[in-house]
């Protein structure tokens, strides 16, 4: 189109020339007839009116006009221009401000509140919800909601039944009610809706997704498709991140075959609580004849039995007591605000509950000796471990399969051993 243009105005001029000329001739002719008494100067004057009048309507028609419609198109393209280098600043601006926001972050809750504020920045008057999954990647959870309390949101329950997380990629729906929408757009308390999906990948794997919905009434959400895409792939990177160090943190501190804590992580959380100066008990555990079992059942075996005997004595326990394996069959457990009786009942639920998870696990049959200290026996973690340690090898000097406390011996806790009890009262 901008080519034909400069053809078009020589054209034009052309044209213009042609009426000058014939208008010039038509006055050299007509003037003396019609004005025979006029003067040379007049006629001029005259003349050049008749010219003008005749070359302005296609001066201003051919060559005016276009060239005003053409200032007015560059003033537009100008103007969208200027607006979307706005929009892209303020586009970067935003996703560098977002950036900034979550390299500060070192959980899983502060990136979500991050992301609630950057959805609420985005969309303020729109219900926006962010489901993430679970750790079996099995279940979708309403991670974030931003909506008021009567307006339910997605009712989608897994990664594989959400269309977007399972394509991977956007979805707009302008209409719940259209049939080819997403099911579960329907029978929203709002009636009919809009709704924009933006799926969340966190280390290659979609895990979650933005949904963001409106009442088909209100103005359409394509237009805040890109900021959501920023949110998604800006929190999903910095969620694979938050996630792998806490994986590796986690690593550090437990020990790999049973989950529990190991030797050093154990010694960092039970010192504070001997500092603490509350009531405590510390006890030690280890297998009976465990080398006979991996040489009998193969060292398979031995691992199965190790790690069911670590779910046992962590299932028996409180939740803030603290437990680790030290290292091969031995373990030991630090358990505050409590009484060397009270541990020691605990232990025998344990001890009894151990009889029926051998069971149930088709492990080889093993049993379990315990040395028990208060706290008050000694200074320090390293000196209530040992007196704790040579507890235990007195119980293992005893006949094995018992419990006995340091400076006590073997105590009678009677009919309480004998059901077992899932853990210490709180």
């Amino acid at each position: 189109m901008n080519r034909l243009v400069p053809a078009r105005l020589v054209v034009h001029g052309l044209s213009i020339l042609g009426l000058v000329f014939m208008g010039e001739v038509t006055t050299m002719y007509l003037l003396p007839h019609l004005a025979p008494g006029m003067t040379d100067g007049w006629l001029a004057l005259l003349d050049a009116a008749l010219v003008c009048a005749i070359v302005t309507p296609p001066l201003a028609g051919f060559i005016l006009v276009p060239l005003w419609r053409r200032h007015e198109e560059q003033r537009t393209v100008a103007e969208a221009r200027e607006a979307n280098l706005r929009e892209d600043g303020a586009r970067q601006q935003f996703e560098a401000q977002l950036g900034r926001a979550l390299s500060l972050v070192d959980s899983e809750s502060e990136a979500l509140d991050v992301t609630r504020r950057a959805l609420v920045k985005v969309l303020p008057l729109t219900p926006v919800e962010l489901l993430l999954a679970d750790s079996s990647e099995a279940h979708l959870r309403a991670a974030i909601r931003v909506a008021p309390e009567a307006q339910r949101g997605c009712s989608v329950e897994s990664p594989r039944r959400c269309v977007a997380a399972r394509r991977g990629q956007t979805l707009r729906f302008p209409d719940s009610e259209a049939f080819d929408a997403c099911s579960h757009l329907r029978d929203r308390d709002m009636g009919p809706c809009s709704a924009l999906c933006v799926p969340m990948s966190v280390m290659g794997r979609v895990v979650g997704v933005i949904h963001a919905f409106r009442p088909v009434s209100d103005s359409p959400l394509d237009e805040h498709a890109v900021p959501l895409e920023a949110i998604a792939n800006q929190v999903g990177t910095r969620l694979g991140i938050v996630r792998a160090a806490a994986t590796m943190q986690v690593q550090a501190s437990t020990d790999p075959l049973t989950g529990l804590l190991n030797r050093r992580s154990f010694e960092s959380a039970a010192t504070p609580l001997l500092r603490a100066g509350r009531p405590t008990v510390v006890a030690m555990a280890d297998l009976d004849n465990f080398k006979r079992l991996n040489d009998t059942y193969g060292h398979e075996a031995g691992d199965r039995a190790l790690r069911t005997f670590a779910r046992t004595l962590r299932t028996s326990l409180r939740g803030h007591d603290v437990v680790g394996r030290l290292g091969g069959e031995e373990f030991a457990v630090v358990l505050p605000d409590c009484t060397t009786e009270d541990a020691v009942r605990a232990l025998e639920g344990m001890r009894t509950a151990l009889i029926t998870a051998i069971a149930r696990a088709g492990v080889p049959p093993f049993t379990v000796s315990v040395g028990v200290v208060d706290a008050n026996a000694a200074d320090g973690l390293d000196a209530l471990t040992s007196l704790a340690d040579k507890a235990l090898y007195e119980a293992k000097r005893a006949g094995r399969d018992r419990i006995i406390v340091a400076g006590v011996g073997a105590v009678d806790v009677g009919e309480a051993v004998r059901t077992p009890r899932g853990a210490l009262e709180s």
